[in-house]
């Protein structure tokens, strides 16, 4: 009997709050990926496709969904914070806040959490041009490579005084929480990460700039920088299962990892923005923040 998938299932067998979301995958024939940042705006330079897929609504199969097995799960989380425009009361009030949940959660030795980044999709407003905010990111993808999660990994334990720290294993997980009401118009799904090929993925560099460059000049070679930033990115496979969570409000958590050292199964959750055309959504703001957990 054939094995039935998410990936697989016809468009008539969609419940009420799955959606088909069309999601950017890189081409397999892009050679030149990298990706430039500035305040409010940003541009790959690699070669896209944009692909048709099912996203189905995780909201009630939760009992699916753990760290260990799909890379992802939904948890109930309240924050204190007031205002998610403060950037100082998200950093001296979140921060804590998660790093309490994160350490609770894996029982990790140690936990640094960084870079709390508000997401305004461009309908909600203006950006302020604060670097703390950005747009939402349409294309599949996971924030690190393999050799730039080690690279971070090592850095952190020296900028937090902690420089030789003995650890056997390390983890990056990404906590994101929308910040306004559902149902939201761009919200963020994510992949099953043991419906990835371990071999799967392609590296794009990040560059951070104050203007973004013209697309004809882009220079060909890559910096010699132990620490250059560099993400991953996916060629379209029909075998990736997407998800999302309908209508989530500010006291959930969609916790998911971005890489974990042992590479366990789902030790990697590709993800991205899609477009939701629900009637009556609202321009997505949400905030997501990082962290990097150490096992001994």
């Amino acid at each position: 009997m054939a094995t039935t998938t998410f990936a697989n299932i016809r468009a008539s067998e969609l419940g009420s709050k799955d959606r088909i979301g069309s999601l950017d995958y890189i081409k397999p024939t892009s050679k030149l990926n990298r990706r430039y940042v500035a305040p409010g705006a940003e541009i790959n330079t690699g070669q896209y496709e944009s692909r048709n897929v099912i996203i189905r609504d995780g909201r009630n199969i939760q009992a699916k969904f753990a760290i260990n097995k799909t890379g992802f799960f939904l948890a109930n989380h309240h924050s204190k914070v007031n205002d998610w425009t403060d950037v100082k009361q998200v950093e001296d009030m979140y921060t804590p806040e998660i790093h309490k949940f994160i350490s609770d959660l894996t029982g990790s030795d140690k936990a640094i959490v960084f870079g709390p980044v508000v997401r305004r999709a461009k309908a909600a407003s203006v950006l302020t041009g604060n670097p703390n905010e950005q747009p939402p990111a349409s294309d599949v993808h996971v924030d690190f490579t393999p050799r730039r999660a080690q690279a971070l990994a090592d850095d952190f334990l020296g900028k937090h005084g902690a420089g030789g720290y003995s650890y056997k294993r390390f983890m990056f997980i990404n906590m994101w929480r929308a910040i306004s009401p559902g149902p939201q118009d761009w919200p963020l799904a994510v992949c099953n990460g043991a419906s990835v090929k371990d071999e799967e993925g392609v590296a794009n560099g990040l560059v951070y700039t104050d203007t973004l460059p013209d697309r004809n000049n882009i220079p060909a070679e890559v910096p010699h920088d132990p620490m250059y930033p560099e993400g991953t990115i996916f060629v379209y496979n029909p075998s990736h299962e997407w998800f999302y969570f309908s209508d989530m409000t500010k006291d959930e958590l969609l916790v998911f990892r971005l890489f974990d050292s042992e590479k366990e199964k789902g030790w990697r959750v590709p993800h991205c923005s899609f477009h939701n055309n629900e009637e009556g959504a609202v321009p997505r703001q949400s905030v997501e923040i990082r962290a990097v957990l150490y096992f001994k």
